[in-house]
């Protein structure tokens, strides 16, 4: 069965984190979709079952804890992964208040975003 992952992410930081997950043998078939807005992630969601959303908190005009607390409100309740330069103790406890099951902080810990991405 593949596994289908939406990454949430304005930028290219995360695209080019999945391009060195995938070029190496996983598990099993991964599928990835990309979302450059909280819009376009709403609608893929809409048409879409995921079984992982990746969301970069690094952005400067997509607030990823806004892009969480939109799709929970739409009743979406995928295993949410946030990457951040920075694991503030306010975007910690949002993060948790909003069901985000790991935190990774990037640069530092791309082997364990790595590792989370191919197995979980």
């Amino acid at each position: 069965m593949e596994r289908q992952i939406l990454v949430v992410d304005e930028t290219n930081v995360l695209a080019s984190v999945m391009n060195a997950v995938l070029a190496r043998p996983a598990p099993g078939p991964t599928s990835v979709d990309l979302a450059r807005s909280s819009m376009a992630a709403q609608k893929l969601l809409e048409n879409n079952a995921y079984d992982l959303l990746l969301v970069n908190s690094q952005t400067e005009s997509l607030d990823s804890m806004e892009v969480l607390r939109q799709l929970r409100d739409d009743d979406c309740d995928t295993e949410a992964v946030v990457v951040a330069g920075w694991l503030t103790p306010q975007l910690l406890d949002k993060g948790q208040r909003l069901g985000v099951t790991r935190f990774f902080r990037l640069p530092a810990e791309m082997v364990d975003l790595t590792q989370h991405l191919r197995y979980a």
